[in-house]
């Protein structure tokens, strides 16, 4: 998927391209991936969207979070932000009621879209700028949310060339609704391709944890990364829990340190993921007071996620597993709220 994203970004095609996918598959880490791993293009910024964080749930944080990344970036585009901040005292002076531009149903469009025409990009470069989670910001029919997409339905050709705007999300009506209208490029996370973007994410945290215990990322090392790959069958969540478990392997044994490492992985891909050995720990750890009901539903909806790989809707899932849509949510929020 990443080299997907890297044609894409070098085509002269859509400026804005989607990557939809249902609870735990791996956006957010696909746009972390292509945030911290850019090799012929610049993404200077980024935001993730959660629901459960006030900081990271308003349309207004979107917009001033990316502006102060960009102009970190670019003097060019920070002199312009200056400008428009200027322009705003002198104006607000003469009217104390004047809604910040930050507030403003057009702050996408004015401090951003716009701003972006004033950014010099290195010649043979590209840029990508990044808004993760977008399901995630404001509730469906809020203000900020629905100016959010407006102003990206309506703006998106005038962002200059060679720059992008990847927008990733469940697929939520309104958003749908809103970005199939401009007809974006789509990418839909299928189980292969997650797979091996799986396979990337547990390369790069053996390489760091191989690192810490001063020894090097060898070929025995990228095999069981690619065997818990397979094991995944391309769920993100299930990679990030098995690293969680790894990374109480001791660090400070060199020795013993690769032994017990390849083990435990061994162990984590027994039985096709040995699901139980990572969900069970899981729910030990974040929930409580979970009990057999507790377990069995969530091994079901990891099951559903796994099993089709495809982009699902809480309402979905429900319907599949014949329960109420409340307990799938439940198991949602669990997840998101472990920032995995």
């Amino acid at each position: 998927m990443l080299k997907n994203l890297v044609d894409w970004i070098n085509r002269d095609s859509q400026s804005v391209l989607c990557l939809l996918g249902g609870a735990g598959v791996g956006k957010s880490v696909f746009a972390w991936l292509a945030h911290h791993n850019p090799q012929e293009y610049d993404c200077p910024a980024i935001f993730f969207c959660r629901h459960n964080s006030e900081r990271k749930n308003n349309a207004k944080n979107v917009v001033s979070s990316l502006a102060y990344q960009l102009a970190l970036y670019s003097p060019e585009y920070a002199a312009y932000l200056f400008e428009v901040q200027w322009m705003e005292a002198a104006e607000e002076a003469s009217n104390p009621d004047m809604i910040p531009v930050t507030q403003r149903g057009d702050a996408f469009k004015k401090l951003i879209l716009d701003g972006l025409h004033h950014i010099r990009v290195p010649e043979g470069r590209n840029l990508l700028v990044i808004v993760d989670a977008l399901d995630e910001c404001e509730k469906p029919g809020s203000l900020g949310r629905m100016n959010l997409l407006l102003t990206i339905k309506d703006y998106h050709k005038s962002l200059p060339k060679g720059m992008k705007l990847l927008v990733t999300s469940r697929p939520e009506e309104d958003i749908v609704i809103a970005l199939e209208s401009i007809q974006p490029d789509q990418m839909l996370i299928q189980q292969q391709q997650a797979i091996r973007d799986v396979f990337f994410y547990l390369e790069v945290k053996f390489t760091k944890m191989c690192a810490d215990a001063k020894m090097f990322f060898s070929l025995d090392m990228r095999d069981a990364a690619a065997r818990l790959a397979d094991a995944s069958q391309g769920v993100f969540v299930f990679a990030a829990l098995a690293c969680n478990q790894l990374s109480e392997v001791d660090t400070q044994d060199r020795n013993g340190f690769k032994k017990e490492f390849l083990e435990m992985v061994a162990t984590l891909c027994e039985g096709g993921g040995n699901m139980d050995s990572i969900y069970v720990p899981f729910l030990e750890m974040h929930y409580k007071d979970a009990g057999p009901q507790d377990f069995s539903m969530f091994k079901s909806f990891m099951g559903v996620v796994t099993a089709l790989s495809i982009a699902l809707t809480g309402e979905s899932v429900a319907l599949i597993l014949k329960v109420p849509s409340y307990m799938v949510d439940a198991i949602v929020l669990r997840v998101r709220q472990t920032q995995l």
